[in-house]
């Protein structure tokens, strides 16, 4: 038995095996297809292959339909498998007894840690994540970032989190009401299609491309064509991630593997978030519509060194 994660689904030849079984289910079918592309191969002893896909309990699936309704808590499996093991151990009721407003404190460790206190809010179905530095420099918003600086397990010490912290959470509730206003802006004067962008768009746009691949969804057309008509890639154009996978194509054309690397491109960046946005959501989205779902003091450990 080989146990791996999604790093053996390209580039390896495992036909001496003949049973693949997902334990993670990815929300990018291609991903699964990919999988059992490395057994089924020209010379398996199998004439069939076995495909096994481990499903969550419904309930738990209901559950977290609405903690995942935003691109930024489902960006990466990493994130999202923990929370389903967690809410598994301590059952539905618990999490749905949880108050609004909880808070806590705890120690962390990262590259450049500061002090300071995360947030988190919702509204109108959305989440927003930012954590504020206690010298007052700008709030991290990166979900990936974020992520690491409050995971933790159930055995982890807490700390007080201090008195409750109403000017930052007032700005907080600003910041993000601008965020929502910004969205609603964006959604209204698209970027002209340029450089990296209009050519990912020209190649995403060959009907018969899709056609020749009916594994992929064609939905995801649309998903694509709302960034690169939303959202400027320009600040992306040097990102090696993103010329990677355009260098990739140009040199292999498979387009499959180009679908799956620029949705988990645009995926980890937050893009979908910022291009599906409706704009009479945002525009119904007000500071009283805003619930503080907690907050966390955060306090970087002295002579620890980030790993």
């Amino acid at each position: 038995m080989l146990i791996s994660t999604d790093v053996l689904s390209e580039g390896q030849n495992l036909q001496d095996a003949g049973v693949v079984i997902n334990y993670d289910l990815h929300w990018n079918p291609v991903r699964l297809i990919q999988r059992a592309g490395r057994v089924d191969r020209i010379g398996s002893p199998y004439a069939h292959i076995l495909l096994y896909n481990v499903f969550p309990e419904a309930e738990l699936e209901s559950l977290l339909r609405d903690l995942e309704r935003q691109a930024e808590l489902v960006s990466t499996e990493e994130m999202k498998f923990p929370l389903i093991n967690y809410i598994q151990q301590i059952g539905e009721r618990v999490v749905a007894e949880i108050p609004l407003g909880i808070h806590s404190g705890k120690h962390y460790v990262a590259r450049d840690a500061r002090p300071g206190i995360f947030v988190a809010f919702s509204a109108g179905g959305r989440h927003f994540w930012r954590f504020y530095p206690d010298d007052s420099s700008e709030p991290e918003k990166n979900i990936r970032s974020l992520y690491t600086m409050i995971a933790c397990t159930r055995e982890e010490p807490r700390i007080e989190p201090g008195p409750v912290p109403y000017e930052l959470l007032e700005r907080a509730t600003h910041d993000v009401l601008a965020q929502v206003r910004g969205e609603q802006a964006r959604t209204r004067v698209r970027p002209a299609l340029t450089g990296m962008a209009q050519k990912l768009y020209n190649w995403l746009n060959r009907p018969t491309l899709w056609q020749e691949n009916e594994a992929l969804d064609p939905d995801q057309l649309r998903r694509f064509n709302g960034v690169l008509e939303q959202v400027s890639l320009r600040p992306f154009e040097r990102d090696r991630g993103l010329r990677a996978l355009v260098k990739a194509y140009e040199g292999g054309g498979d387009f499959a593997q180009l679908v799956a690397d620029l949705d988990s491109f645009f995926t980890e960046n937050g893009l979908y978030q910022e291009s599906d946005v409706d704009i009479v959501t945002a525009e119904a989205i007000k500071e009283e519509d805003l619930r503080l779902i907690c907050y966390e003091r955060l306090v970087h450990v002295l002579g620890i060194s980030p790993g």
